[in-house]
């Protein structure tokens, strides 16, 4: 809801964490200190607020004050040397941060999220949301982010938890993954063939969950059997020679998935028929 309208690298931007395990590249941020080469071009976050925020002024000619500028992600953020929410401590608390060259830059209508894994173990034990829970979330965040320093966590906000997912969350997730692969189908043959698979198949693939790794699992395994098992009617489809010729049968229309069980198999296997029109 919060990204939806959000463009990337307009008024949206995401900083992987993971890039800033050492202090030196904090300068990354706000631009290097003076006298360092390159210092006067500015910091990608303190450059990406500044024009935000001067499209916000201009919007409406400067007609909407309270309007959000920008949403700011940073990913992973326990990925990051020590030091980070030091660093952006006037940051998060007064909505101000200082570029290479001294500009103070009003941060104060950017909307900024940070998510990471901190509080795993604290939710895998839980797998509820709750104030014991939320403790113990902050008491391994203080640890593991905040540098021990409850300035900086008092800085935070509000900590949600993403508790485990539901059967029918985990539905939701396996839906879209197939979807993006019906998309994959469709822009492939000009939206002339049609991807359809059977409730069956969908909760077949949910058992496939790894709660360890989440919608990962069933991605890969998305990947790695729905998509072989479309590769080989596909395959099958461009070798039929009587598809492309008027005299025979009608072309295709969709691929349809499902779920079936043989007895001399171990398991259940994906099948891919082609349907036909009529």
């Amino acid at each position: 809801a919060v990204l939806g309208s959000c463009v990337p690298d307009r008024n949206f931007k995401r900083f992987n964490l993971s890039e800033f395990s050492h202090p030196s590249k904090f300068n990354r941020l706000t631009g290097g200190d003076p006298n360092y080469v390159g210092y006067k071009e500015g910091g990608e976050l303190t450059n990406f607020i500044r024009q935000a925020e001067e499209r916000r002024a201009k919007k409406k000619g400067g007609g909407a004050p309270q309007h959000t500028s920008c949403v700011v992600l940073f990913d992973e953020v326990d990925r990051a040397a020590d030091g980070l929410l030091t660093f952006l401590m006037n940051f998060l608390d007064q909505g101000e941060l200082a570029d290479g060259r001294g500009d103070t830059v009003d941060a104060r209508r950017a909307l900024i999220l940070m998510t990471t894994n901190c509080g795993r173990d604290a939710i895998s034990k839980s797998g509820e949301a709750g104030s014991d829970l939320i403790h113990l979330i902050k008491q391994e965040v203080l640890r593991d982010i905040c540098d021990s320093r409850y300035e900086n966590l008092g800085r935070l906000g509000t900590i949600v938890p993403f508790t485990p997912l539901s059967h029918a969350g985990r539905r939701k997730v396996v839906e879209r993954q197939l979807r993006q692969v019906a998309q994959r189908v469709a822009a492939s043959h000009n939206a002339k063939l049609q991807l359809t698979w059977s409730e069956q198949l969908v909760d077949f693939v949910v058992t496939h969950w790894d709660s360890d790794i989440g919608g990962r699992s069933t991605r890969d395994y998305v990947e790695e059997s729905v998509v072989e098992a479309l590769a080989d009617v596909l395959d099958a489809l461009e070798s039929d020679e009587e598809s492309l010729t008027s005299d025979g049968p009608p072309p295709p229309s969709a691929i349809s998935l499902d779920v079936e069980a043989e007895p001399a198999a171990s398991q259940p296997h994906i099948k891919a028929v082609l349907v036909r029109c009529t």
